[in-house]
């Protein structure tokens, strides 16, 4: 009995392994040391497609339910024909690639706008601020509109 309970906690966690690899990269634009878990598991993915190995997660649900290894995988028992048709495969392959590989673009947008670019900033500017603060801290009669918003 807890063998079962424990194997439907294990396809829990497939199907959000499969939807992290979905939409991870987008869940790094706001929590960006996330995507270093979705590098991971979008090659870890990748690699169960190019190479055929197993992903362990299945290799635990069978064990727990005391199946072989003959018995249907992950996506081809609770995915393929049930939340779409079989056809459709290669169709949504395609569509979790572009959704992967927008994510990417907008996280690299993203990390490209937060970071101040170095030399871009004026170097009068710097000066200049140090000069009226300096000139403020001495006393200096010499005060304008210009030097209030410091």
């Amino acid at each position: 009995m807890i063998r079962l309970w424990l194997a439907d906690v294990v396809v829990l966690v497939h199907f959000a392994f499969v939807i992290y690899i979905a939409v991870g990269g987008f869940i790094a634009w706001r929590w960006p040391r996330t995507i270093y878990t979705h590098l991971v598991a979008v090659a870890w993915g990748i690699g169960m497609l190019l190479v055929g190995y197993s992903c362990p997660l299945t290799i635990l649900e069978r064990d727990l339910r005391g199946e072989g290894a003959d018995t249907p995988g992950f996506i081809d028992r609770y995915v393929e024909g049930i939340l779409y048709p079989e056809e459709f495969t290669p169709h949504l392959r395609a569509l979790m690639t572009v959704a992967v590989i927008v994510s990417y673009a907008g996280f690299i947008r993203l990390r490209s706008r937060r970071r101040p670019q170095r030399g871009l900033e004026p170097a009068s500017r710097g000066a200049s601020d140090q000069a009226q603060l300096i000139s403020r801290q001495a006393g200096s009669p010499q005060w304008s509109a210009d030097q209030s918003r410091i």
